[in-house]
């Protein structure tokens, strides 16, 4: 006998802080933490619909979980620029950074979307 799979995407995501920054400030960002951390791969920043972001998570608490398990996300932070056009590495003096195209998740097509609201481009 096989276990029954059942799906259950998330409800709600709660974006707690959403930080802009221009494309060229987020890559750079994410180098210089990158190398603060003395990482030796290539970063990566998500991207989906015109927005480049990185999510930043709350710990896994036991009351975060909870709400994880109720089907509620809570994103400490959102930090994101506007970048059109998707290409799959975009490289500086300052290194190399992976975009990874996250397009193919549903919430984070409604994130995008709610970040270019914030904008003033949704």
């Amino acid at each position: 006998m096989s276990a029954e799979i059942e799906y259950q995407p998330y409800k709600k995501v709660v974006v707690h802080e959403a930080i802009k920054y221009s494309f060229d400030e987020l890559v750079n960002e994410v180098l210089l933490q990158a190398r603060a951390l003395g990482g030796t791969s290539v970063p990566s920043i998500a991207w989906c619909e015109g927005v480049a972001f990185i999510i930043q998570q709350f710990p896994l608490t036991e009351a975060i979980v909870e709400e994880m398990l109720r089907g509620v996300v809570h994103y400490a932070g959102v930090l994101y620029a506007i970048k059109e056009n998707y290409e799959s590495e975009v490289r500086t003096p300052m290194g190399i950074v992976r975009l990874i195209n996250r397009c193919n998740n549903p919430n984070f097509v409604n994130l995008a979307k709610f970040l270019k609201e914030l904008d003033g481009r949704g």
